[in-house]
């Protein structure tokens, strides 16, 4: 028994013990032992005091860094509420033109003359109404009001109140149109809107563009496709409505090319030869023109004759407000048979510039092209204008000049070779006139005209004579005479004049200028007169009258008076065009004895209306001799001592 026990005590202890091992234990082969090193005997409260305070701060550092994410998330998550609330209370309520939308609708094309309807819807995207909103349309130049094609329409202002925000407006406008066939007309639209609490005016801007399919009247031409240079040439013109509607104040307008001369119509022109007055054309109207002129030009030369037609501008009579139809038709112009070359003071040009009373030698170089003789020759010359001067005409030899209706004459009784010129025979025939010396009041754009014509005949196989023709035109313009008198005083104008008379070195005396212009027949633009000043003259500003825009250059020490326009007959049948100015005179030693200059020489110039070309002329300096001043002596022009 008390064995038993001690032997149970025994196997305890063993059990208890850490070094004890079973001697029936096998280790398995498919482990390895691993000695751990555990200490030996039970850890001190302080070892257990020290990682207890370990672990919590590792659990406080822990629940900081959460602590930070959750409150990161909750400021950004307020951040992005003030932001998603400020667009919707102040970035939605901001009015954009991209959330304007203006939409037409209509036709693509129309035919001139007939009504265009267009629908035009808007719509307010924004998040804010629209108030004041108006509809402004700028219609094409030539449209009409629909129902009454009398009245022009270029602008329609419509007014449409206001839109509220996410709703739409519509509206339809109707016009008339008009233009050639497959012209594009542009119809621009602008709308003008404001916003609650704002005094600014917002825009947005459309567009419609679209083609005129068809003309509401159309002119046709039948014309020759060539003409021998200085033959008549004919135009059978024809104007036919297109439309159902009432064409109203037509008017055709032609623009001729170089080298045409305008002999007649039918009907008369309304104005400068090349404008006529067609009238109202209703449903199957026709309307004809026959245009009857000289071409003229060298071999093969192509010339464009331009036609077009519309109604008449209500502003500016004579003028198209809006084409309906344009035509075009080229002739080549081929060599004469008869050539005709013509020369104004050896200027081949179909104008020739000239002066008043200027003798203008005139030479005519004839030429027979054909390839056969031309018989019965014959030139005749034909002269009239308001400055032609019938008792200034000079023939050198042959020819003879018929007062009675101002034509020279050339033929085979006064000159020999006109009986029978051969082919490729050339000659020339010769004489020199003038203009008038002077002009009545009222003649303005005075001008020569000199019709040229020679003929012959040209005799056929079966011995009948056909007449062959060649004509040229020429014009002489005369130019106008803008010219200055230029002079100086002392004791008289508008101006009190000082220092010495006669003038002494070293001391300063004045002198008053004027300055006359004139101008005869032609009105002149852009008119400007010209002078420098000496070095030892001094510009002091005084001007009479100031209205005249007289200035000095300091630098260049030029002084300029710009007249702009003067009209024909300034200072012969209209007062003269004057302007006085003041200068200062300060004469050296080196003058003494002398009259020094006062103003250099004027230059006068300006743009002639009529002929195009600029007129110029000059007059010489002014020194001291004023002998226009009514109390001027002699001698006291000499500068002394």
């Amino acid at each position: 028994m008390y064995r038993e026990q001690d032997n149970l005590e025994k196997l305890q202890r063993k059990l208890n013990s850490r070094n004890y091992k079973n001697p029936n234990t096998v280790g398995r082969t498919d482990f390895v032992n691993t000695e751990h090193d555990v200490r030996e005997g039970w850890e001190s409260d302080k070892d257990n005091i020290q990682d207890l305070i370990r672990e919590r701060r590792v659990g406080h550092e822990e629940s900081k860094f959460f602590k930070k994410i959750l409150i990161g998330s909750i400021v950004f998550f307020v951040l992005a509420l003030i932001i998603a609330g400020a667009i919707f209370f102040f970035g939605g309520n901001k009015v954009s033109t991209g959330n304007i939308d203006i939409q037409v609708f209509g036709p693509t094309s129309v035919a001139g003359g007939e009504e265009l309807p267009l629908e035009i819807i808007i719509k307010n995207k924004n998040n804010v109404d629209l108030e004041s909103v108006t509809l402004l349309i700028e219609y094409p130049e030539g449209s009409r009001v629909a129902g009454n094609i009398n009245e022009p329409l270029l602008r329609q202002r419509e007014i449409l109140g206001g839109i509220p925000s996410n709703r739409e407006v519509r509206k339809l406008v109707k016009s008339v149109l008009f233009g050639e066939k497959d012209s594009i007309k542009d119809i621009k639209m602008t709308l003008e809107y404001r916003v609650k609490n704002s005094s600014a005016i917002f825009y947005k801007e459309k567009n419609f563009e679209l083609a005129i399919k068809s003309a509401p009247v159309i002119v046709s031409a039948i014309y020759p496709q060539e003409v021998s240079s200085g033959q008549p040439i004919s135009f059978d013109l024809s104007i036919d409505s297109n439309t159902g509607e009432l064409q109203q104040n037509l008017i055709l307008k032609a623009n001729y090319p170089f080298g045409f001369t305008f002999v007649s119509s039918n009907p008369k022109t309304l104005s400068q030869n090349n404008v006529w007055s067609i009238g109202d054309l209703v449903s199957g109207d026709k309307r004809t023109i026959k245009i009857n002129g000289i071409l003229e030009g060298q071999d093969n030369e192509e010339r464009t004759f331009q036609f077009t037609l519309g109604a008449e501008s209500d502003e500016n009579k004579g003028e198209i407000g809006a084409v309906f139809s344009n035509l075009a038709g080229t002739v080549r112009v081929k060599k004469s048979f008869l050539d005709l070359a013509v020369a104004l003071a050896g200027d081949q040009s179909d104008v020739h510039i000239s002066r008043v009373g200027e003798e203008i030698p005139v030479s005519i170089v004839w030429t027979n092209n054909l390839s056969f003789p031309i018989l019965n020759n014959q030139i005749t010359v034909k002269l009239s204008g308001s400055a032609f001067d019938r008792t200034a005409i000079r023939i050198p030899s042959s020819g003879f000049y018929r007062s009675s209706d101002n034509t020279i004459v050339w033929d085979k009784g006064n000159t020999s070779e006109f009986s029978k010129i051969d082919p490729g025979q050339k000659g020339v025939v010769s004489f020199s006139l003038s203009s008038l010396p002077a002009f009545a009041q009222g003649v303005t754009n005075p001008q020569i005209n000199i019709e040229i014509s020679m003929t012959g005949e040209q005799v056929l196989e079966n011995n009948i004579p056909q007449k062959i023709v060649s004509v040229s035109n020429r014009t002489v313009k005369i130019s106008s005479n803008l010219s200055t008198a230029s002079r100086a005083v002392y004791s008289i104008g508008p101006f009190g004049n000082f220092g010495p008379i006669p003038p002494k070195a070293d001391q300063t005396t004045t002198y008053t200028i004027v300055w006359s212009a004139t101008n005869s027949v032609n009105d002149i633009s852009n008119a400007t007169i010209k002078a420098t000043l000496p070095s030892y003259v001094s510009w002091l500003g005084n001007v009479s009258p100031i209205s005249e825009g007289v200035s000095f250059d300091p630098t260049s020490r030029e002084v300029v008076w710009k007249l702009g326009n003067v009209k024909a007959g300034t200072g012969l049948y209209s007062p003269t065009r004057e302007v006085a100015f003041q200068l200062g005179l300060e004469p050296s030693l080196s003058h003494v004895g002398s009259a020094p200059i006062i103003l250099g020489p004027s230059t006068t110039s300006g743009n002639d209306d009529f002929t195009g070309k600029t007129v110029s002329s000059t007059r010489g300096f002014i020194t001291t001799l004023i002998n226009t001043d009514p109390t001027f002596k002699e001698g006291d022009d000499i500068v002394i001592r």
